[in-house]
């Protein structure tokens, strides 16, 4: 059984959203930010969002779009500076009473410089890497996943890793590897190492029970197994979209720009339009894994255009030191 969490870190019942949309302006981030967690019970299922921290991204990672329009889309959401534009990476801990399942690890910190902070996270919660039941990947870019291993070895040496059949098929094969851009040969060889370190590994297919409480949903295009988790109990439903949405400055009033690491852009851009047109009809609760932190909100259609409508969290935990 996995250990009972803190009383403190948890609430129950969805705020209602926020009746207009808002623009938010973003803080350049700074080295000194410490763990943080937002947590939400859907029915009787606790959701705890976690940030691995911030990266910057280049400006010409957006394609799409002239450069000039992402630099102007940019500078109103970050107080003007345009050196890059900044995302969250964010990782979900799913607690059903019975087992804890994490979605996503994160991007370690070989990489990202304020990166990596997914195990001082779960510290601050309580949670040992032994205590993870199941390890639930979105998609097998290299930020996704690189927090399953430590020098070559699993990190929650007890989790059954769960991957999206069409990731695995395409990221472990070396022929596709030799042939894909150098900026992905990372995400392959996470891949393959983690197929390797992992005993208990298994393939997701769309539509697929992970638990009573998570389904897959599939949003394939900025990978060929790109998944959601659908998460729902008492009535109340949670859609973790993991790439879908990268930053209030583009989407989601742009459909039309993607990002440098989409494996298939055109059917990435058909993924979009569908979800945020079903998300706006079915005023959907949407968990972004690089939105602003936490990433949890509504797309809504306002004046012509969608817009992102942050959702309100009755409280935040902390920051605690890991």
């Amino acid at each position: 059984m996995p250990p009972t969490l803190p009383r403190r870190l948890l609430f129950g019942g969805l705020a209602a959203a926020p009746l207009a949309a808002t623009t938010p302006v973003l803080a350049r981030p700074t080295p000194t930010a410490l763990p943080a967690v937002a947590s939400l019970r859907i029915g009787r299922v606790t959701v705890h969002f976690l940030s691995d921290g911030p990266n910057e991204t280049p400006l010409d990672w957006w394609p799409g779009a002239p450069p000039a329009e992402i630099a102007r889309r940019v500078a109103a959401i970050q107080n003007g500076d345009t050196r890059s534009l900044w995302l969250n990476i964010t990782a979900w801990l799913v607690d059903d009473g019975e087992r804890l399942v994490l979605i996503d690890t994160g991007a370690g910190n070989d990489v990202f410089p304020l990166t990596g902070r997914l195990p001082a996270t779960l510290r601050a919660l309580g949670v040992a890497p032994r205590d993870i039941d199941v390890v639930a990947i979105t998609h097998t870019h290299f930020d996704h996943l690189s927090g399953l291993l430590a020098d070559g070895r699993p990190v929650f040496p007890e989790a059954e890793l769960l991957l999206p059949r069409a990731d695995a098929a395409l990221f472990t094969d070396p022929g596709r590897r030799a042939a894909a851009p150098e900026f992905l040969h990372s995400s392959f060889d996470l891949t393959m190492a983690a197929v390797r370190a992992y005993r208990r590994t298994n393939r997701v297919d769309p539509g697929q029970a992970i638990t009573s409480y998570i389904t897959s949903v599939d949003l394939n295009g900025h990978t060929p197994g790109h998944t959601g988790f659908r998460i729902s109990d008492g009535g109340q439903t949670l859609l973790i979209s993991a790439d879908v949405l990268f930053s209030p400055a583009i989407h989601p009033d742009r459909d039309d720009i993607g990002i440098a690491f989409e494996v298939d852009r055109e059917a990435a851009r058909r993924m979009r339009r569908r979800l945020f047109d079903q998300a706006v009809e079915e005023h959907a609760l949407l968990a972004s894994a690089h939105m602003p932190f936490p990433g949890l909100g509504h797309i809504v259609q306002e004046g012509g255009r969608l817009a992102w409508v942050p959702a309100y969290f009755p409280q935040f935990t902390p920051p605690l030191a890991g």
